[in-house]
């Protein structure tokens, strides 16, 4: 009875140890990280099947899913879907907009216009700026598109600012 015994505890203490090195240790993820226009996102790896995912704000994103899809210019009947805000903050040009298009946006250019005081008619710059987002501003959810632009205005110069275009992969 005692050999008996033994040997079910030795079964035991096995099956134990391979529950445990099957399920709990290593989990089924290896987690990292990765730096996205400055951000630092989460990464998950799924160790059998080397699945690979980052967190973005919206959730678990899989990664390379969105290089399947190449990115497309938008139609320009779709641009005017896109509105939003505008601010500078230290040389940085940042804009907050709403996507109400049926596109997962990345990128847009601005055109820029700053007038100088006094009434001026010539712009003190008049050009078109791209601007990014670290990932896809899904169809309804607003995001930030911002890029150092190396200026910023004077409280008495007048600032006027339209998209001119975007590009993003059709939902």
């Amino acid at each position: 009875m005692p050999q008996l015994k033994r040997n079910l505890l030795g079964l035991a203490a096995v099956l134990a140890a391979g529950f445990f090195a099957t399920f709990v240790w290593p989990t089924v993820y290896r987690y990292d990280h990765m730096n996205l226009s400055g951000t630092a996102l989460p990464v998950r790896i799924h160790r059998f099947s080397g699945k690979t995912e980052i967190l973005y704000p919206r959730g678990w994103e899989t990664a390379g899913q969105t290089s399947e899809q190449a990115t497309a210019a938008l139609p320009a009947s779709e641009l005017h879907k896109l509105e939003g805000n505008v601010e500078f903050r230290f040389s940085r040009f940042s804009c907050s907009v709403y996507n109400g298009t049926p596109y997962r946006v990345n990128e847009i250019t601005v055109h820029l216009q700053v007038m100088a005081a006094g009434g001026q008619t010539r712009p003190v710059i008049d050009r078109d700026y791209r601007l990014k987002n670290s990932y896809f501003t899904d169809p309804l959810e607003t995001g930030t598109f911002s890029q150092n632009v190396g200026f910023e205005p004077e409280n008495d110069q007048k600032l006027s600012w339209y998209i001119k275009g975007a590009s993003g992969i059709k939902r």
